[in-house]
């Protein structure tokens, strides 16, 4: 993981600069995730969870925890959709 030496600051530069070079891999979208929900920023995680939803459709992870971290956002209804 894209940690730099416990520096979230960085490491999401870095991880935004990768995005920017390459907006489908997969590792980074799931690298930022695992740092957005470390720090317990769910919120921050959903536009790469569609990212991976949409780039693995038949990985039915990223669409639970989708539907999961709308649903702690406070956008219930949109979560549920989700599941």
């Amino acid at each position: 993981m894209h940690r730099l030496n416990n520096d979230t600051p960085s490491a999401l530069r870095e991880l935004a600069e990768g995005l920017k070079a390459v907006p489908k891999d997969v590792e980074l979208h799931a690298d930022r995730v695992a740092i957005f929900q470390a720090e317990k920023r769910c919120a921050d995680a959903v536009e790469d969870l569609r990212a991976l939803a949409r780039l693995q459709p038949k990985e039915t992870s990223w669409a639970q925890e989708l539907g999961r971290c709308l649903t702690e956002s406070g956008r219930v209804e949109e979560g549920l959709r989700v599941y």
